[in-house]
Parts: C-alpha cells; structure tokens; sequence
C-alpha cells in the first residue's frame, strides 16, 4: 500500500526546477562599434547599471579600453548583472580617460561618442532615459555607432 500511495505521489508531482548556477543569471553583452574615424587615443566603452552613477565612468559597473581601428570594432563584456542598464562608448582620442566637451559656439561633446539605443543628444552625452534597456540573462548585441 505503501509503495502504491508512493508511486501514485511520485507520477503526479511536477518535476522540481533544474537548480541554476550563479553564472546562468548573467549577462553577456556583445558590441559592435562603428564609425570609428582615427587609431588615436583609446575606445572606451561602459556599461552603467543606475541612473546616479550614468556618465561617471569612475562607478560604471563594468568598463572596457580598447585601441581603436577604423570603422567597426567588436567587443565582448561577460559576467554583467541583469536588469536595467545603458551602454556608453566614447572615442578617447587625447588619451585623458575622459570624455572632452566644447562650449563654443554650442556645448558638445568634441570626441565621437555613442549610446545603446541610438540615443543621442544636441548638446552633450544622451540621458539615461534614452539609452537604458533591460539586460536580461545569456547573450545579447548591443549597436553601438560614433558620432563626432
């Protein structure tokens, strides 16, 4: 009786969830660049996870430098957490680790720069609003295109 009850219980209980690692809840994001204009200086791209730490590249939450070519450039960032993010590249092409602005005759950036979703922005780097998405778990590209 035992085993009959036992086995009646065992065919109708739904199998339990596969147990998943901690590397299967993270992200991995793959970026194309492009319109890269000159080798000088170093690409810098930068994934935010906040909209208080956007534009500090100090507290991104992953940063990846890269020797620019002409054109379009591929990058690989592995290991990120999901949720919501946004994608900032710049062309660093003094070398300072930062990214330049003009004030004269309008403010703006003065290297090529470039966001997740294509936002842009007339005067200065585009807002959080425009270029956040939701980084979900696995594999996902990224576009990303300079604009000088």
């Amino acid at each position: 009786m035992f085993a009959t009850t036992l086995l009646l219980l065992l065919a109708v209980t739904p199998p339990l969830p596969a147990a998943t690692s901690p590397a299967e809840s993270l992200a991995t994001l793959a970026f194309a660049v492009e319109g890269v204009k000159s080798v000088k200086g170093k690409l810098i791209i930068a994934v935010y996870t906040s909209k208080a730490t956007w534009l500090d590249l100090a507290r991104a939450a992953k940063v990846i430098k890269l020797a620019p070519r002409v054109g379009r450039i591929f990058a690989v960032m592995e290991g990120l957490a999901t949720g919501e993010c946004a994608v900032l590249v710049f062309h660093d092409e003094n070398g300072n680790g930062k990214l330049d602005m003009g004030w004269f005759p309008l403010p703006g950036p003065t290297e090529g720069i470039g966001a997740s979703n294509c936002a842009t922005s007339r005067t200065g780097p585009p807002s959080w609003e425009d270029a956040k998405f939701e980084c979900r778990a696995g594999e996902a590209v990224v576009p990303l295109k300079l604009a000088y």
